[in-house]
């Protein structure tokens, strides 16, 4: 024996071999990683992608304009609004539709299996003329077209008109409304007063208020006149509310002597001859035709000044014939040929309407 101990080399080999192995788990434990956020890169990208195609589609689909809906609220063929609630207003001359304060609502999504979109739109369609201002409220749907890619609109859906005044109730209306309102209140004037003469004299603004009516009728050679107070009211639903408040005496007087024509509710300054329209009621006192007028007119002619509410008249055409009782409306001559107490100025007729 040479005295060495022989040197042995597992150890060694087992040490190289569990260091490759270590490596190697290593490296595959990275490339896993690697591989994942390779993954979740790329997962990422594609859910930003599809939600900005879908911002972008949401975007377009829900380009819905004012102006759009603006010109198809115009293009509707909106009508007059339905006024018949309310009373004693004008509604003749209206000036509208304008459409106004267009609106377009918030994208919504039916809770069906269609998962229909749809838009809103409110409006106001405003008129007016001299007495009303009027404001309707409108209403459209408009539903979301995938395949036209456009937004479809509903009809127009009307809402109920508000009204406001300008202005009292006029006197037309007031005098078209008087024989109800007096039946109502004192059938036995109403009755005596049947198709008179009216005068009106109106305080009455937006807000209501006053009006006197003058009523007189002559019959018998007699002239019957009393006044009538009226009062006014605003409804926001049914409009001017009238009522009769007071109704003076009767007061009755020859028409011969019945002078007191009251103050002038109009004027008229012209010379001799010129030609005059007048309306009334046709009389006859003594045997002459008499217009009795509507209302009592301050004339100035020729330098004199005259207030009356009757003319004598007089025609060159011996076939024109008057009813008494009948309200005209006439064009003639004007002079101082009067040849009545209470009728100083004639009126040679030239037309009747």
């Amino acid at each position: 024996m040479s005295g060495f101990t022989p040197v042995t080399t597992g150890n060694s080999q087992r040490k190289e071999s569990s260091k490759g192995a270590r490596i190697l788990k290593r490296t595959l434990a990275a490339v896993a990683v690697i591989v994942c956020i390779a993954a979740l890169a790329h997962f990422a990208v594609t859910t930003a992608f599809r939600m900005i195609d879908s911002s972008l589609e949401q975007k377009q689909m829900t380009a819905l304009s004012e102006r759009t809906a603006l010109a198809n609220l115009n293009s509707a063929g909106l009508g007059t609004p339905d006024l018949s609630a309310f009373a004693h207003i004008e509604t003749g001359n209206l000036i509208g539709p304008r459409i106004e304060g267009v609106e377009v609502g918030e994208l919504t999504q039916v809770g069906d299996a269609s998962g229909e979109q749809q838009r809103t739109v409110v409006a106001t369609a405003a008129y007016r003329n001299n007495s009303v201002e009027i404001a309707v409220p409108l209403t459209q749907l408009y539903r979301y077209d995938d395949k036209a890619g456009s937004w479809a609109p509903d009809p127009v859906e009307v809402g109920a008109p508000s009204v406001t005044p300008l202005r009292g109730p006029s006197t037309y209306a007031l005098e078209q409304a008087l024989p109800d309102l007096l039946s109502a209140h004192s059938p036995d004037v109403a009755q005596q007063f049947e198709g008179c003469n009216v005068s009106i004299d109106s305080s009455m603004t937006e807000k209501g208020g006053l009006a006197i009516a003058t009523l007189s009728k002559e019959q018998n050679k007699k002239l019957s006149e009393c006044e009538v107070t009226i009062n006014a009211s605003w409804s926001a639903t049914q409009g001017w509310q009238l009522t009769v408040t007071s109704v003076s005496k009767v007061a009755t007087s020859d028409v011969a002597n019945s002078t007191n024509v009251g103050d002038p509710t109009m004027s008229l300054t012209c010379n001799a001859g010129d030609l005059v329209e007048l309306d009334g009621t046709i009389e006859s006192v003594n045997g002459t035709a008499v217009l009795r007028t509507s209302e009592t007119i301050q004339v100035s002619l020729g330098g004199k000044r005259y207030v009356v509410n009757r003319f004598c008249l007089t025609s060159t055409d011996s076939s024109r014939t008057l009813s008494e009782g009948s309200r005209v409306t006439l064009q003639g001559r004007l002079t101082a040929t009067g040849t009545i107490e209470n009728a100083p100025l004639s009126v040679e007729i030239t037309q009747v309407g």
